[in-house]
């Protein structure tokens, strides 16, 4: 579970900058981002799922929550659907698939050029049609730096308040 909240007081960001620990989770069955999270620093990896002792997707999704996670996301996901045999017609995996629906966030461009988003989009739709209520987001799991004007962002309207949190930005 990474947590950079101590290096934004030093670069003199706070109150401009606001850092949401997380973690990726890499299985077998593709990558799947969950925040927020707070670190176990009596735990190794910050007490991060051991997904390679065992275990499905549904039940470490289900450590995450308890865990904290908001936001449970599918990241660059074609691989995952397409390894599940989603089709998007009837919205059905094939059985026996490793797979969960307890995500609620799904990302739909990763990075600059295609980004996938020409597979990601129609099945993000197709679970729209299907009655999923699953947020898109946009370069949340890049692992480059894309400078370049049109890199993909994500935006949230979060509440005007006193002190925005990681609990408002995930809840948005």
């Amino acid at each position: 579970i990474a947590d950079y909240r101590g290096a934004v007081p030093p670069a003199d960001l706070s109150g401009r900058l606001l850092s949401l620990p997380g973690v990726e989770l890499t299985t077998t069955a593709g990558h799947h981002c969950m925040w927020p999270l707070e670190v176990d620093s009596t735990l190794s990896r910050g007490g991060a799922v051991r997904w390679w002792n065992g275990g499905n997707l549904d039940g470490w999704y289900a450590q995450y929550r308890e865990k904290g996670a908001i936001v449970r996301q599918v990241a660059h996901g074609a691989g995952y659907f397409a390894a599940a045999g989603y089709d998007p017609a009837t919205g059905l995996v094939q059985d026996g698939s490793p797979f969960t629906w307890d995500f609620n966030a799904i990302e739909v461009h990763n990075n600059k050029g295609g980004g996938g988003r020409e597979q990601l989009v129609p099945i993000w739709m197709s679970l729209i049609a299907w009655n999923h209520r699953i947020a898109p987001v946009a370069a949340s799991d890049s692992h480059g730096r894309a400078p370049e004007v049109g890199s993909a962002r994500t935006y949230v309207r979060v509440d005007d308040g006193p002190k925005l949190t990681a609990e408002a930005v995930a809840q948005a």
